[in-house]
């Protein structure tokens, strides 16, 4: 991919964040948690729109998921990864960007990856997630909002305009992460994303 970071690198990157993370606040951030919430195992693409497209701001879908308890943050962590898919399918990470806190280093390279990706008439085949389980983080409070997820990815390749191929990254199973989340006044948002392997 022209410009973008590559997966390996993403990856490194991502897991340098979660070593500062815990640093920060404690080895239980990198704790796996007790079986949480089930959700139904899928979390696909909304429907597509124009490559590159941006939402002004009131089409954005509202964000606010339910109140500050784990039911309504595992519920926002699906929506989360559906917003992904979008993005990753068709170019459009507006409905991402509005559901990730500004300082979301993890998710500001993921719009980045995609942005770069679809720059030129260039757009990702394949890359999108099924998310397996999203459950509590050993210290779930409202003021430790992390929450663990097992997700597959599927192989996703870059391509220019003219169909030439310009990166890969294979597809991946049973990954997991953690989402470091946050409250403001329009609900959840995303402060972070922790992992060991890229998440775009």
């Amino acid at each position: 991919m022209v410009g973008a970071v590559s997966g390996a690198v993403l990856g490194a990157f991502i897991l340098g964040a979660a070593v500062r993370y815990s640093a920060l606040h404690g080895s239980g951030v990198a704790s796996p948690g007790p079986a949480g919430h089930q959700t139904d195992g899928r979390s696909r693409a909304e429907a597509p729109v124009s490559p590159g497209a941006t939402l002004t701001s009131t089409e954005v879908p509202p964000t606010r998921v339910g109140d500050q308890s784990l039911a309504s943050a595992t519920q926002f962590v699906s929506e989360w990864f559906r917003a992904l898919n979008r993005a990753v399918s068709s170019g459009d990470t507006s409905r991402l960007a509005a559901m990730s806190a500004k300082g979301c280093v993890a998710c500001a390279r993921a719009q980045q990856v995609v942005q770069e990706a679809y720059r030129g008439g260039g757009t990702l085949r394949g890359g999108t997630y099924e998310v397996r389980s999203v459950g509590a983080d050993s210290f779930w409070s409202p003021s430790h909002p992390v929450v663990q997820v097992v997700f597959d990815r599927s192989p996703r390749t870059s391509v220019t305009a003219a169909a030439t191929v310009r990166s890969t990254l294979p597809g991946t199973t049973f990954a997991t992460c953690q989402l470091v989340l946050t409250w403001d006044p329009h609900g959840w948002r995303v402060r972070e994303v922790l992992a060991r392997t890229s998440i775009a």
